[in-house]
């Protein structure tokens, strides 16, 4: 199974919590196909942006940018927007 690196951005409405972080934590490894690859972070810089790098089967990479916004949506409360990247 080949797999491939996605990186999600999601900006929050007020600054993260612990508790936003095991939510992110929880949707990153529900959109995982490795869930000990997820790792999630507070952004360098925005201080209202949670960062989740994961892998995903190559084969999925469609279903990923379909499903993957709506599923961080949902589990976000503090939820403002989102961005998906597939670095190298």
């Amino acid at each position: 199974m080949k797999t491939m690196k996605v990186q999600v951005e999601v900006v929050l409405s007020a600054k993260p919590t612990k508790k936003d972080l095991a939510e992110m934590r929880d949707s990153a490894m529900s959109a995982s196909d490795e869930r000990k690859s997820v790792r999630v972070r507070r952004h360098e810089s925005r201080e209202n942006v949670l960062v989740a790098d994961f892998l995903v089967e190559k084969a999925r990479q469609i279903d990923v940018v379909d499903g993957i916004g709506q599923a961080f949506e949902d589990f976000m409360t503090n939820y403002a927007d989102s961005t998906i990247r597939f670095p190298k």
